[in-house]
């Protein structure tokens, strides 16, 4: 669950995750060569640093024990899936992800900056399970971040709605997701 800042490798003015890649691209000279890689070449996670073994970015001893409370609570989402998510949408999410776990957050936990979408989108976090990725919202979101000179890997990203509802709409909000927000 914990990626150490140290295991990353700078390249240019981005950082990437060895780990994330079937083979290492030949040349990245900025965030534009890395978000235009080919996930069947180089693989689902090539765009970012993180993945579903790997979802909060420690750079400080500080981070680490807010990481341990996170990782903590992941684990309660996993052991208890329905206090987190509607049935409806836990059962819809168990058949579109393809990996390991529940969507749940990613990014720096020291962080200033963090950033709460509605729910996973189905082609996105509820598929990947790293929020904001992969789908047109997370495309353009780390492309408008990139822009304003935020590498989008060092915010913190999570969703109100652990699962992905099924056809990519919410209900509505009941009182379960609205108690996480307080």
């Amino acid at each position: 669950m914990l990626l150490m800042f140290e295991s990353l490798k700078r390249v240019s003015d981005i950082y990437i995750n060895p780990r994330n890649y079937k083979i290492m691209p030949l040349f990245l000279r900025n965030w534009r060569d890395l978000l235009s890689l080919d996930e069947k070449t180089y693989g689902i996670y090539a765009k970012t640093i993180y993945n579903p073994k790997e979802r909060f970015l420690i750079k400080s001893k500080k981070d680490e024990q807010k990481a341990f409370k996170l990782v903590e609570l992941y684990n309660e989402l996993l052991k208890n899936p329905t206090k987190f998510c509607h049935k409806e949408y836990y059962e819809y999410q168990l058949k579109v992800k393809q990996f390991k776990g529940l969507p749940f957050a990613n990014g720096w936990v020291g962080s200033r900056v963090v950033l709460v979408g509605e729910a996973p989108g189905r082609k996105g976090c509820g598929y990947t399970g790293i929020c904001f990725y992969r789908d047109a919202s997370g495309i353009l979101l780390r492309k408008a971040l990139f822009t304003l000179g935020i590498n989008p890997d060092f915010v913190y990203i999570t969703n109100v709605v652990k699962c992905n509802p099924p056809g990519n709409k919410l209900r509505g909000f009941d009182e379960r997701e609205l108690s996480l927000l307080r």
